[in-house]
């Protein structure tokens, strides 16, 4: 798995923070049970290499001090563990009418219509998912 990686199950981002859908790494720092539900359980995440996976299970801290200081920011971390999805992978032109569609359902503005525009003009997933420039 190449991350980060995109959260595509999501139907509409309509008055959502897309940044709520990319994970840059396979670790969170949460206990709240909402987020897993709203953003994890049942999603399907493409990589940057166009691969999908299926969100399968947390791992919760084994050290003690973490849930006791767990209201600190960054201390109570939780691995994330992914699997295979019956379909192996995504094409890209697929993944770039994805996101096309979801932003265009956010507020119109300038930087959306030239991300929509970089998207359209996007040569990997890794330039549509990262936002880095191929080669």
């Amino acid at each position: 798995m190449n991350y980060p990686i995109l959260n595509i199950s999501e139907a509409s981002w309509a008055g959502r923070d897309p940044s709520d859908f990319i994970l840059f790494d396979n670790f969170v720092f949460t206990k709240d049970e909402s987020f897993y539900e709203n953003y994890l359980v049942g999603k399907i995440f493409c990589d940057c290499n166009g691969e999908l996976f299926e969100f399968e299970k947390r791992i919760l801290p084994k050290e003690r001090w973490r849930y006791l200081l767990g209201f600190l920011p960054g201390v109570f971390k939780v691995e994330l563990i992914f699997g295979p999805t019956m379909r192996k992978r995504i094409k890209l032109d697929e993944l770039k009418n994805y996101l096309v569609n979801r932003i265009g359902e956010l507020e119109n503005s300038e930087f959306n219509i030239k991300w929509i525009e970089f998207i359209k003009n996007g040569k990997s997933f890794d330039e549509l998912i990262a936002g880095s420039l191929s080669d």
